[in-house]
């Protein structure tokens, strides 16, 4: 019995491989799809969302129960054609004065969350943002703010508006920035964020290309 199924087994993976080389014959073979990788800093105020936001990006679904980050995490992204390595780094007071260890080299982009509902903790957030802005290995990267939580008070105005936000953070000046409102906890705005950043990395490699 135990032959035959052998048998049966061999018979079906030599017909697939007939079918495929018959398929690679007329169609041609299939394009391989090729991931561009960029290391991506991913900051903000403890309890702003950061942490959700990626589990919502990788997963596509609502994130369960979040931990505070207490030391970094290292969460794959891909936002096509880029596989973004994001390293979410804990947001802590404590935390904040090692930020700068992980601005890397090769770091390619920051991604600053803020949480839209809690009026209160944005110039806490401005003034955490502006030692990394002045940072020399992050002041020309693209910058993707998130504005998250945004479905707290009203989607369209919520607790803080785009426009406090901007100023607050001082994101009228920069080249490459984008604000996105967004909520991690129904998923709306967070792909819109990623395909921005994206597009914004593919702007850049290809100014360094026409450069050198």
């Amino acid at each position: 019995m135990s032959s035959l199924y052998e048998k049966l087994l061999i018979a079906v993976a030599a017909v697939r491989i007939i079918c495929y080389k018959l398929k690679t014959a007329i169609f041609g073979a299939p394009t391989p799809i090729v991931l561009l990788e960029a290391r991506v800093l991913c900051l903000g105020l403890d309890g702003a969302g950061k942490t959700s936001i990626l589990a919502r990006a990788a997963s596509g679904e609502a994130p369960g129960a979040v931990e505070p980050t207490s030391g970094f995490h290292v969460r794959p992204i891909v936002s096509a054609p880029w596989r973004l390595e994001l390293w979410d780094i804990g947001g802590a007071p404590a935390v904040r004065p090692f930020w700068r260890r992980y601005a890397a080299p090769e770091t390619r982009a920051l991604v600053w969350v803020v949480d839209a509902s809690d009026a209160a903790r944005l110039a806490e957030s401005a003034a955490a943002l502006a030692p990394m802005l002045a940072e020399p290995r992050l002041a020309r990267l693209p910058l993707l703010v998130f504005a998250n939580k945004a479905d707290i008070g009203g989607w369209d105005a919520g607790v803080v508006t785009d426009d406090a936000i901007s100023a607050a953070l001082g994101l009228g000046g920069r080249a490459e920035c984008q604000l996105v409102r967004c909520s991690a906890v129904d998923g709306r705005g967070v792909a819109d964020g990623f395909e921005w950043l994206a597009r914004a990395l593919e702007r850049r490699e290809q100014a360094i290309r026409e450069r050198t």
